[in-house]
């Protein structure tokens, strides 16, 4: 569960950090700027430009988890922890899915 916690740390702390203190305006300018690009970047990271729709849109979804959860507040640790929960969540589900696939034949 490290490598989750690291790569949300990649994708979503560290682009933030970059917003410094800028008026509400600007700022959710950045936010949003940041949140799309930070989303297909991770899309591109788990394995190839074809996975940016679906894995984009998940990393979309644990942008959002991040911002609503601490990022906007700066809390980053929290905003963190929420959406790699969301992150382990979803991957959980797809495991899930794929041994009832494979067992109920």
């Amino acid at each position: 569960y490290l490598s989750f916690f690291a790569s949300h740390g990649l994708y979503r702390d560290r682009p933030y950090k970059l917003c410094p203190s800028l008026t509400p305006e600007r700022f959710f300018r950045c936010l949003v700027i940041l949140c799309i690009i930070g989303s297909i970047v991770f899309g591109v990271m788990h394995g190839a430009f074809y996975k940016i729709a679906m894995q984009g849109f998940v990393g979309l979804m644990c942008c959002v988890v991040f911002l609503k959860c601490g990022g906007i507040r700066k809390d980053y640790f929290t905003g963190l922890l929420w959406s790699t929960i969301a992150h382990v969540l979803y991957n959980s589900n797809l495991y899930v899915v794929d041994y009832f696939h494979a067992h109920l034949r």
